[in-house]
């Protein structure tokens, strides 16, 4: 079942900052709630979102809804309103598939898995949508089907391509749970055909290769935060694989942290933005002081490999904050949620953190929900487009609302003008590096809003060099 709703709902200009205890903080998010909340929904425990002209286009799913059945719905950011344009409840929903567990969106296509459907073989529903609204639901299935693979546990989609991860396929029982990927492609008719089967070629048992995924206009990344790395269990390790535009799929390049460690789940999260590459390693422990606050490490191409250029620490960190649990990349921007945060000593009310590219990354500031509540986990998802900052909190009780029905934070940072891709309130060199790493691609740097950052953009940001106007 889908229904067309438009209800809208104020959020708040851009975002006021102060600073506590040596960090800035964001103030004012505005609350994106479900239509007919539900007390342990998990609304906005998996979200994302895409740039439209003027705003984006924010998937956000509530899969413990009506008995783990799950909802999905889909809300237009614009203009300074929020407006709940679907909710996506197909008919065929069983009690505990969890739809919505993983969520994509892109220009054309949504995308939401079931991985606990039918025997836990998981199922990954696909909605077409345009300007006319949302399609029906195509169910899509793994071409190797079996008992608790767990397909849909991850999505990813853009353009003609879906990615779907299976981390708990055993590969005809040879290794169990060594997982995999697939890859499927739309064809002119709308329909979508598997194209691919990818694998680890390394992959061993309990790997969960295709735990998450990420996806841009030339790469798919593929998680195993579980792999080992020689001796070390559950490290974690990704993967990234070419995708081409005449459909080639190119071979699987390993990354890995330069120093990794047991049991700190490197690919607890991914994310990819031309030539960034963004690895949560959540359970990572840096300190002696706090084990396991996480941390993120930032990754460069470099030819057909990736090279670390930074790693990223909560300031404050703190025993299990698991930041790095979400991540999320735009226009020289990393944002990273912190799930297991406790600030003003809230246990588990959660926190994200944004970073910025100057001459290295730095820390911009952090983001809470006022009045935080034990366990509602802001930061478990994340998103990030234009100058938006969205998160999600799929236990927090708003004021006024149910116990535990969950919500999505968003922020609104200051972007004085369109083409200050970093937001420092000026068209710089900063600004045209970041474009020409997203030469043509799909990416914020895409100004004149049609599909690819190419020379049409790039005259737009030399036709506003220099400071921002008032």
């Amino acid at each position: 079942m889908i229904r067309s709703i438009h209800q809208p709902c104020v959020w708040l200009g851009a975002a006021a900052a102060l600073v506590i205890g040596g960090i800035t903080h964001a103030d004012g998010p505005t609350l994106v709630r479900m239509s007919a909340p539900l007390t342990d929904s998990a609304f906005g425990q998996s979200l994302a979102a895409r740039s439209t002209a003027g705003g984006c286009d924010v998937l956000v799913a509530a899969p413990s809804a009506n008995g783990a059945r799950g909802i999905v719905e889909l809300f237009s950011l614009k203009g300074g309103q929020s407006t709940r344009t679907a909710t996506l409840q197909p008919s065929d929903l069983l009690a505990n598939e969890k739809f919505g567990f993983a969520v994509a969106i892109s220009d054309t296509t949504i995308a939401a898995g079931s991985p606990f459907g039918t025997g836990a073989r998981g199922k990954v529903r696909v909605f077409a949508r345009s300007t006319s609204g949302v399609g029906p639901a195509v169910v899509i299935e793994s071409p190797d089907a079996a008992l608790n693979d767990a397909f849909g546990h991850a999505v990813a989609t853009l353009g003609d391509w879906l990615a779907v991860g299976e981390p708990l396929d055993d590969s005809a029982g040879s290794a169990l749970d060594r997982g995999a990927v697939h890859l499927f492609r739309q064809g002119t008719d709308g329909s979508w055909s598997v194209h691919a089967r990818i694998v680890a070629p390394d992959a061993v048992a309990g790997d969960t290769f295709g735990y998450t995924l990420a996806m841009d206009a030339s790469t798919l990344v593929i998680a195993s935060r579980y792999a080992d790395v020689g001796a070390l269990q559950q490290a974690g390790a990704v993967w990234t694989v070419a995708l081409g535009q005449d459909g080639s799929v190119g071979p699987t390049v390993r990354v890995q942290a330069p120093d990794p460690g047991a049991y700190e789940w490197f690919g607890a999260s991914v994310a990819i933005e031309g030539n960034t590459l963004v690895v949560g390693a959540c359970r990572d422990t840096i300190s002696a002081e706090a084990s396991e606050q996480g941390t993120v490490r930032v990754f460069d191409r470099d030819g057909s490999g990736w090279i670390q250029s930074t790693m990223l620490v909560s300031p404050g960190a703190a025993t299990q904050d698991r930041f790095g649990n979400s991540v999320a990349v735009n226009a020289g921007r990393i944002l990273v949620g912190a799930d297991g945060q406790d600030p003003q000593g809230v246990s588990l009310a959660g926190m994200m953190h944004l970073f910025r590219l100057g001459a290295a990354w730095t820390h911009d500031r952090a983001f809470e929900l006022p009045n935080p509540g034990v366990n509602q986990n802001l930061g478990i998802a994340c998103a990030m487009t234009g100058s938006l900052v969205l998160g999600g909190a799929p236990r927090h009780t708003p004021t006024g609302g149910l116990l535990r029905e969950g919500a999505v934070g968003v922020w609104s940072l200051a972007q004085p003008c369109a083409a200050d891709l970093d937001g420092n309130g000026a068209v710089s060199g900063a600004d045209l590096g970041l474009l020409l790493t997203l030469w043509n691609s799909v990416g914020s740097a895409d100004l004149n809003g049609d599909g690819i950052v190419d020379a049409a953009d790039l005259g737009a940001l030399l036709a506003a060099w220099g400071p921002c106007g008032p």
